[in-house]
């Protein structure tokens, strides 16, 4: 074998040079939306299975207060700009930990197709008591597109994290409303900070509108939505172990 054939380049995302003439995505023909889970941008608190050095999803250099890739555990840091695509709801009832933990009922909708009730909304899972909060998780689902590279993934709030997600989700709106541009028209920041509730610290989000889409990355965004409109969209799936252990889970 040639010296030159045994090369390797020490950046394995580098394209090499007789690639850089080639355009176009062959092999993914029969490929669409239904057929890819989309990773999940994750905060990092304390308790997060990704930060403990002992856990199967252990990433190495994640900090507390950190945004990462579940799939490509890419670190971004406490802040990225983000072109929100569409809105999306979800429910999920994990088994408790002590019993093993994993999914007994979910709902890709938040609204029907789970195994324990014809719909989330009289579910007993999914009510609040007096002694405590329901059961059954509800997430707000943002399937965006990260920059400066337009990855495609799904922005994923519970917890107490739902109220910026709510605050965010009704600024937006009123925007577009006003406006009268789609969701995807406008780029947004989201800066994580520190954070204190009656649990103890964490970190939460905070949103603020950036500037208009440049034209490539709205006709970007464009393309991504009329995949993804009108369906069930699947992400990385949530573990018990983040339910439970965070106060703010991602």
């Amino acid at each position: 074998m040639s010296d030159e054939l045994q090369k390797i380049p020490s950046n394995p995302l580098a394209i090499p040079d007789y690639l850089k003439g080639v355009s176009g995505r062959e092999g993914s023909e029969n490929v669409s939306s239904t057929d890819i889970i989309l990773p999940r941008l994750s905060i990092c608190q304390s308790t997060t299975p990704q930060r403990k050095l002992d856990n199967s999803a252990y990433i190495k250099g994640l900090n507390d207060g950190d945004l990462f890739n579940t799939v490509s555990e890419e670190n971004y840091g406490r802040t990225v700009e983000f072109i929100p695509l569409i809105f999306s709801k979800s429910r999920i009832y994990f088994r408790d930990l002590k019993e093993g933990g994993g999914i007994l009922c979910q709902s890709l909708n938040g609204i029907n197709g789970g195994r324990l009730a014809p719909v989330c909304a009289t579910c007993p899972k999914s009510q609040f008591t007096a002694e405590k909060a329901p059961e059954c998780t509800n997430f707000m689902n943002f399937p965006s597109l990260i920059l400066p590279h337009l990855e495609l993934l799904v922005a994923s709030f519970k917890s107490t994290a739902l109220k910026s997600a709510k605050q965010f989700l009704s600024r937006m709106d009123m925007f577009c409303q006003k406006v009268k541009k789609p969701y995807f028209a406008s780029v947004y920041e989201l800066k994580i900070m520190p954070a204190k509730n009656s649990k103890g610290d964490f970190f939460g989000p905070t949103f603020t509108r950036k500037r208009w889409a440049e034209e490539k990355e709205f006709l970007v965004a464009l393309h991504h939505y009329n995949e993804l409109k009108g369906k069930n969209i699947q992400t990385d799936e949530v573990s018990a172990e983040e339910v439970e252990g965070e106060q703010v889970p991602f």
